[in-house]
This record gives C-alpha cells, structure tokens and sequence, in this order.
C-alpha cells in the first residue's frame, strides 16, 4: 500500500533492502513505463536512489509473452525479473480467445502442465529472455497442500510430486519458485540446493527457439467425466468464496482460485 512504502520505504533503503513490488496483469510495455513512472516518481519525492523500488512481474497474459523483452526494458531500473504462473497464464487464453473453438484447453487436471508445447514454450521463452538481460527468470506457485500426517503415503505422494514439477523448472534454467504450502519450503530449497550450483542460474541462456505457434498451440485431449464434475465443483466454490469476501479456496488437496474457476467454467462450456 502506498501509505506502507511511505512510512518504511526510506527504512528498508537504509537497511540494505528496499520497497519490492509483485506486479500481475501487466499486458503491455506500456503498463510496465507507468509503472516505471509511479516508481521513480516515489524515489524522488521519498529522496530514495533510483532502483531502490523493485518489482517482478507475473507474466499471466498471453499478450505479455509477446512483449517479454520490452517489458524488462521498460522497468530496467527496477526489474527484479519475471514471473510464470501456469493456471494464471492459461486462463488468459479464455479471457482473450474463448471465443475461438481452437484456443479450448482440455481437460486441465488430465492434459494442461508446464510439459506441454505452449506452456513450456512460455517458459522457455521467459528464462531466455531474463537470462539474456541479466535478470532473474522464477517458476510458478505449487498449489498442493500438504496433508496433517507427515507418516501417510499421500504425503509422501505430494512431496514427491512437487519435487518432480519443481525438478523440471529447475532443468528448463529458473532461479527461483513458489511454493502455497509452508510445509514445502524445506524440501524444495534443498531440492533447488542440490541441483544447482550457486544461487542462481543466470549464467544458463536456453539455446531455444520459440514460434508463435509453440505459444499458441493448445494441447491435444478432451473431456473427461473426473474433470466435468471437478470443474463444475469449482465453479460453485469459487463463487461461493467469492461470495464471502475470499479469492480462493481448498478443494482436493490443492489451492483453487479465480484463474482456475475461469479455465473450469470454460471447460464446461
């Protein structure tokens, strides 16, 4: 909030850190220079170095992919690099395409991860692009929750599927991800620190080269009766959430949010 940043903005600058931001639905070089503006507006009339604000910025939006290079540029002086977010960016292909036949996602629970061609194109295409400027490139959020009994094989069932999501983010070059679930922390920093030598992978640039098509082609598959029911269960918890004043909610194991009522309701569709 604006009224936070002005009363610890020059306290966090003093003690080596700084006001950082996390910036979501940008679409557009243009709303990365407003940013830019608003921030170093803020530093002068704060008396604060320029740069001292950094920002990282989701890239949920299909139309953002296409502008990676020129988003970084726009908030050099205050980049803290890029962002994935798969359900986030994936549902950007219902609010921009849903009219389309071909731009339907199957099944997400089946079909839709960070292995298919339009998803790990979007990621390829994110490391390169922050890799080359210098800037660091982190993966998406882990929505499992971890189950109360550290002994069940669910729980180990969890942990071992999100160390191998992880694992392949980390081989695709991040520097960086998030997990929802506290409990993940540990085991994924060790996961991270085992696997890469450093603190970060800036020195890896994906040799890649990513099409139009690869960040528009949706995946094969269809429609499942587990997903049908999953979706429509979904929906109606969303809105149930949102009705009470919540932006997401647990269902199954997992976190749910708007991003993920979008894609289910499009689905059932």
């Amino acid at each position: 909030r604006s009224s936070d940043l002005y009363h610890i903005g020059k306290i966090l600058y003093e003690n080596e850190s700084g006001p950082f931001f996390y910036l979501s639905k940008v679409e557009s070089f243009l709303e990365a220079r407003l940013w830019d503006r608003i921030f170093v507006w803020t530093e002068n009339k704060m008396n604060i170095p320029i740069g001292t604000i950094k920002a990282t910025v989701l890239i949920e939006s299909t139309l953002a992919s296409f502008e990676m290079e020129e988003i970084l540029y726009e908030l050099r002086n205050h980049s803290a690099g890029l962002n994935c977010g798969i359900w986030d960016y994936s549902a950007s292909f219902v609010s921009k395409f849903g009219h389309r036949s071909d731009f339907l996602l199957p099944d997400r629970s089946k079909y839709v991860n960070m292995e298919k061609l339009f998803l790990k194109s979007y990621m390829d295409l994110l490391v390169q692009t922050c890799h080359q400027r210098g800037a660091p490139a982190t993966g998406g959020m882990a929505a499992l929750l971890l189950p109360d009994d550290k002994e069940s094989e669910e729980y180990k069932r969890v942990i071992d599927t999100v160390k191998r999501l992880k694992l392949f983010e980390i081989r695709a070059g991040v520097d960086g991800f998030m997990v929802y679930d506290i409990g993940l922390v540990e085991s994924m920093q060790k996961l991270f620190q085992d696997q890469v030598e450093g603190p970060n992978q800036l020195h890896r640039i994906p040799e890649v080269t990513v099409t139009q098509t690869d960040l528009l082609t949706m995946p094969p598959g269809g429609v499942t009766l587990f997903g049908l029911k999953y979706n429509i269960a979904v929906g109606i918890l969303f809105i149930d959430a949102w009705l009470k004043g919540e932006g997401h909610f647990f269902f199954r194991g997992q976190v749910e949010d708007s991003a993920t009522a979008e894609i289910s309701r499009s689905e059932e569709h």
